[in-house]
């Protein structure tokens, strides 16, 4: 069997894009169950769940063209080492699945995709300076799964085909916050570049 490689690139500056948080959450929790809020570093756990409904994704290699939909969820939970509520160190672990379909003029035909849900692994960090009530902070952060294909659809027709889709994102981000009284609302930008291959797809669905 033949394989053939989909490669997907995407530069977006917007809202579609990993999770974003408020600049001022480092120091929204100051004390925990097992460290005072005197200590120089604290850490926590918690839950993050980051769906995208479409991203703006061109075929650079193999399935060449626009693509009409690439769908992400990612559900994971988080570990973060806190220090000195200025910085924050990172790392996520949880499940990501994938649905995505593209259209192949030349050749008339319509390719859908979606992937399994398996295992995705993340890692961030977070600086914080602060005025005051107002403070600015610098998200950078990268994702990565490999989640084999779970079926394919060739012009409505299920097709057998095995494949993977391995899927890095890095992303940097923006944001700025004011606390008043009980209320920190904040507003942020991000940049975000993914880059989505799958491999190991058969060679009927580019015959």
């Amino acid at each position: 069997m033949k394989s053939v490689w989909l490669l997907v690139v995407f530069f977006q500056m917007g809202l579609h894009a990993l999770y974003q948080g408020n600049p001022a959450a480092l120091q929204i929790i100051n004390s925990g169950f097992f460290i005072s809020e005197d200590s120089l570093t604290s850490m926590k756990v918690g839950y993050q769940e980051d769906w995208v409904f479409n991203r703006r994704l061109k075929g650079v290699k193999g399935l060449k063209g626009k693509m009409d939909k690439f769908e992400t969820s990612f559900h994971q939970g988080i570990l973060t080492f806190n220090l000195i509520d200025k910085a924050e160190f990172y790392a996520s672990v949880g499940s990501m699945n994938s649905r995505f379909s593209q259209q192949l003029l030349p050749l008339r035909k319509r390719v859908d995709y979606q992937s399994q849900d398996k295992w995705t692994v993340g890692s961030g960090l977070l600086l914080l300076m602060q005025w005051g009530n107002t403070a600015l902070g610098f998200d950078g952060k990268f994702q990565y799964a490999t989640p084999s294909i779970k079926w394919i659809i060739l012009n409505g027709i299920p097709q057998i085909s095995a494949g993977r889709l391995t899927y890095r994102e890095w992303q940097g981000g923006l944001a700025i916050s004011h606390t008043v009284e009980m209320f920190t609302p904040y507003l942020s930008a991000t940049y975000s570049h993914v880059h989505a291959g799958v491999s190991g797809l058969s060679q009927i669905v580019l015959s």
